[in-house]
């Protein structure tokens, strides 16, 4: 009996051997929240570098719901950037997801069901920190970008990419349309994409790269899809684009 019980203690000690993080839980957010959505029933999305995703109640000020992922010394599990499908079906989380020491690949994007929390389907391509994802419109797609300037679009369920060209700069931002997207990037260059061709439609830079001062625009597009928004938030500038001209047709400055 003795000699079982040894055997079985020693066993369990090989499986559970493995780090483990007490982890305070504030009611809230205690790192900076870098990324926010809201979702088909106006609920407060925010991405951490807590590395949680939190959904609030924004009428109650509450938090609903919370999706605890990787976690680990330095930035391993800082999150990013996240989207709620506009079906309201599935949560898309991408970040800092590999070793602080960058040891492994660190851009894995995680899909979860948005009601159950359940980790559907992790997509795997991006070796860099991914630095902004957005479901299409009609939630059919997903379309990342990494720091490395790479950018994607997913069959997210299937997990199956598509490449479109890599910019020569590092890739900044993106926001989707149902029959267009658009990517901003580290050198000033805003790109118009069609879903289904691998190199940009349009391009445009109203944002000179100089050698004091990089600019990381910003994008916004209307819900209609006829107006763009693009932000220099480094010089105080915001541009409205006419989507189908793709020029700038108003400014605001600071």
């Amino acid at each position: 009996m003795k000699k079982f019980i040894f055997i079985t203690l020693f066993f369990s000690a090989e499986i559970f051997a493995q780090e483990h993080y007490l982890v305070i839980n504030p009611e809230g957010h205690k790192a900076l929240i870098y990324d926010t959505d809201i979702d088909a029933d106006g609920n407060l999305v925010t991405g951490s570098f807590d590395k949680t995703v939190k959904i609030w109640d924004v009428e109650r000020g509450f938090i609903k719901k919370e999706f605890l992922g990787q976690i680990g010394p330095g930035s391993e599990g800082m999150v990013y950037t996240v989207d709620v499908s506009p079906d309201n079906k599935y949560l898309a989380v991408a970040g800092w997801f590999g070793k602080d020491d960058e040891a492994e690949d660190l851009g894995d994007i995680r899909i979860y069901d948005y009601k159950t929390g359940f980790l559907k389907k992790q997509l795997k391509f991006h070796e860099d920190v991914v630095k902004s994802l957005k479901f299409s419109d009609d939630s059919n797609w997903l379309i990342s970008g990494d720091a490395s300037g790479f950018i994607i679009k997913w069959d997210y369920l299937l997990g199956a990419p598509f490449l479109y060209d890599r910019m020569a700069f590092g890739f900044s931002n993106l926001d989707t349309h149902l029959e267009y997207f658009v990517t901003t990037h580290e050198d000033g260059m805003i790109y118009k994409w069609d879903y289904n061709k691998t190199k940009p439609v349009k391009k445009i830079n109203f944002f000179q790269k100089t050698k004091d001062r990089v600019v990381t625009p910003e994008v916004t597009i209307s819900k209609g899809g006829e107006h763009i928004a693009i932000s220099g938030k480094e010089i105080g500038m915001v541009l409205i684009f006419d989507e189908k001209i793709f020029d700038a047709r108003l400014f605001f400055h600071r």
